[in-house]
């Protein structure tokens, strides 16, 4: 291992340790105080290792700029195309031209030094995977650190959310950003940046998104990104062995599969389109529908209640909690329905409720047995935490 690379490792792991005190003890560089600490490292970053702009030579530099921006672009639109389902939320930043300039100055002025930072480190790495993988930390350590003030960390469903929506969408990004920052410089992370972070200091609104699909299509984008520019963009080896391009092939299938299987299931989690995927915590309907099973909810059928029938197992909301237990009696007075439930369990005596239109949420159409389980144990975990 060469000298600078052992620097670089110690002067790493210096890092990781101040971003975990800061984050987790003493709170002092959150938010977009974060800057201090950022130029501070970009500065000892260059005193200790040096800083040269290295000269890309790429052809497809240009078209790389243009992907991204389209690809952001497109992810701003399709996250505001959902809020004509899910609804949309008022921005809380004033949008007078002072206010604007107040907002996003410090955002860019820290997206820029982060950039070069990260470029900085990427350049004296010697693609070492070592030092990769701390930066790495250090860069979702950022992130977190700039996030952190938006979450209470003595909550656990705070935590919870954190991880969803900072943490896991960080890994990808930064993995992402990390190849580009080494590969093309440090403008192409700039401007991917500068996208999305900018856009919620210029627009009046923004769709109110489950926190579930917003973390997803946070965490799809730069592996989304990176896949089309490494397999389209950039310039392949030829492969001479017909077994590596079948490999290959099977790889790409594989990562798409599971990318379109992600898609499917955080679709259905989030409760936004007509069909819902639940998770059952309470025994009250077995043998049938036992603790930890997925149930597949078809919200369809509020449209047309006249297709209900006794038998069906209805999901349907009392008092803000939901429930699903099974029909046993219909009946209709002046176009409203009059719906007895009871579960399955034995023992199980019919509701003292009587489920009417605007508590119906669909009906069980499939169950996926045991899936859910571990989403149980958590919620246990959280409320009994919570006392």
């Amino acid at each position: 291992m060469k000298r600078i690379e052992k620097e670089m490792i110690i002067f790493e792991l210096i890092t990781i340790l101040f971003l975990i005190l800061n984050i987790f003890v003493k709170n002092i560089f959150i938010g977009n105080k974060v800057i201090f600490p950022i130029g501070i490292l970009l500065f000892f970053s260059i005193v200790l290792f040096g800083f040269e702009r290295v000269k890309i030579i790429n052809k497809d530099k240009k078209r790389i700029i243009t992907v991204i921006i389209f690809y952001t672009v497109a992810f701003l639109i399709i996250i505001y195309g959902l809020g004509l389902f899910t609804g949309y939320v008022k921005s809380p930043y004033s949008f007078t031209f002072t206010n604007i300039i107040k907002n996003t100055f410090p955002v860019i002025f820290l997206l820029i030094l982060l950039e070069l930072f990260r470029y900085n480190l990427c350049h004296k790495s010697n693609k070492n995977k070592k030092i990769y993988f701390m930066m790495l930390i250090i860069f979702t350590a950022l992130d977190l650190s700039i996030a952190i003030p938006s979450y209470d960390i003595k909550d656990y469903e705070e935590i919870l959310k954190m991880l969803t929506l900072v943490v896991l969408p960080s890994i990808t990004k930064n993995v992402m950003l990390i190849d580009f920052s080494y590969r093309y410089g440090y403008l192409p992370p700039i401007i991917y940046q500068l996208i999305m972070n900018l856009y919620i200091y210029l627009l009046p609104i923004y769709p109110n998104l489950s926190i579930y699909l917003e973390s997803v299509i946070t965490f799809l984008l730069p592996l989304i990104i990176k896949y089309i520019i490494d397999n389209t963009l950039t310039k392949e080896k030829k492969v001479t062995i017909e077994r590596k391009k079948t490999k290959k092939v099977l790889s790409n299938v594989c990562i798409g599969t599971c990318v379109l299987l992600i898609v499917v299931i955080v679709a259905l989690y989030s409760n936004i389109f007509s069909y819902w995927i639940a998770v059952v915590g309470s025994g009250s309907m077995s043998p049938t529908i036992q603790v930890g099973d997925a149930i597949i909810v078809d919200k369809t059928i509020k449209n047309h209640l006249e297709n209900l029938k006794v038998g069906d197992i209805l999901v349907f909301r009392i008092k803000d909690s939901i429930y699903t237990h099974r029909i046993v009696d219909i009946k209709e007075e002046n176009s409203t329905y009059l719906i007895s439930t009871k579960g399955d369990r034995e023992g199980q005596v019919i509701d003292n409720w009587t489920v009417k239109n605007d508590d119906i949420v669909g009906v069980v159409r499939f169950k996926v047995s045991y899936i859910g389980y571990p989403t149980v144990l958590l919620n246990r975990f959280i409320k009994e935490n919570k006392k």
